[in-house]
């Protein structure tokens, strides 16, 4: 499964979804003609805390405390995911990926946040498999009966990540990266099973984002992050992009909303890129380094975005 970005008359990148064809790299044990690989299914309660020192204002040092723990955690959710990628590069198809969706659905996975930081964690995670399903529906290869397997599973996450966000979520929380994360989660799960409410839910999420954007082209919460500042900025400009791109796809118009605040972002953010150094000058501290691109799947690589 390849994903191409397409740079539109906006600046902006817009994701179309390619044939699969097979990884070069994929993994012995998922090569082509074998029996699905089981994938442990992620707990459906979850309780984890901040990696980052609380004291610290721009919650850009980890907390000896608590970051190995968290991490113990979520390593193995994040690699089951993958798995999930990994499967249909190897295989060419969405069998085994939607087989082993289906029974996370039955195992109600990821279902029961019990922390702030839990809630914040699942958003990036949900976007991951939703979005493998998008594209799995968009190949022709989600029957119905799938989609309404997962329904009644991916619509409680839905509900209760906007429920959160709206009544629980902190100040900063509720505006910053981690909201533009959860408007991908939410819309494109509201994509995938239709639901409007959804839809407009996740639109507002992306023009808190795009509208924060100010004319340097900066995101002034995520430049408060200090040796992270360049990490937040590229972390939250991969779901506003993503979200647009699938939006976009769907026939709703968003990358121009707020004066092009998404295209200014995405400058900015190329030249941050390009230059760290006169970035970390504007951050006031040098910038820690980024995570690898591998990190994500392909459709959520800056590559994919015309990076």
């Amino acid at each position: 499964m390849n994903w191409i970005g397409l740079v539109a008359a906006t600046g902006v990148a817009v994701i179309v979804l390619a044939g699969g064809a097979q990884a070069a790299n994929a993994p012995a044990s998922l090569e082509l003609g074998q029996s699905c690989v089981t994938l442990p299914t992620p707990p459906a309660l979850l309780e984890t805390s901040s990696k980052y020192d609380q004291s610290d204002r721009t919650r850009s040092v980890l907390s000896a405390m608590t970051a190995a723990g968290r991490e113990s955690v979520l390593a193995p959710i994040r690699a089951a995911v993958k798995g999930l990628y990994s499967g249909v590069q190897a295989s060419g198809d969405y069998g085994c990926a939607i087989r082993t969706l289906t029974n996370w659905a039955e195992a109600n996975a990821l279902g029961d946040m019990r922390s702030e930081d839990a809630f914040l964690s699942r958003d990036r995670l949900v976007s991951e498999i939703v979005l493998l399903l998008v594209a799995a529906d968009r190949d022709g290869a989600l029957a119905p009966a799938d989609r309404d397997a997962m329904a009644g599973w991916l619509g409680a996450i839905a509900a209760s990540t906007m429920e959160f966000y709206e009544y629980r979520a902190g100040p900063v929380s509720k505006v910053n990266n981690h909201r533009y994360w959860a408007g991908l989660a939410v819309g494109s799960i509201g994509y995938l099973l239709g639901d409007t409410a959804m839809i407009d839910w996740a639109t507002e999420s992306f023009r808190l984002g795009v509208c924060q954007v100010d004319a340097r082209g900066y995101l002034p919460l995520e430049l408060k992050r200090g040796s992270e500042a360049l990490n937040y900025h590229v972390y939250a400009l991969r779901p506003l992009l993503a979200f647009a791109a699938l939006a976009e796809a769907n026939g709703d118009a968003v990358s121009g909303l707020c004066d092009g605040g998404l295209a200014r972002l995405s400058v900015a953010t190329r030249g941050a890129l390009a230059d760290p150094q006169g970035f970390a000058q504007l951050a006031g501290t040098s910038q820690a380094r980024l995570p690898r691109e591998t990190a994500y799947p392909a459709q959520l690589r800056l590559a994919a975005f015309g990076f």
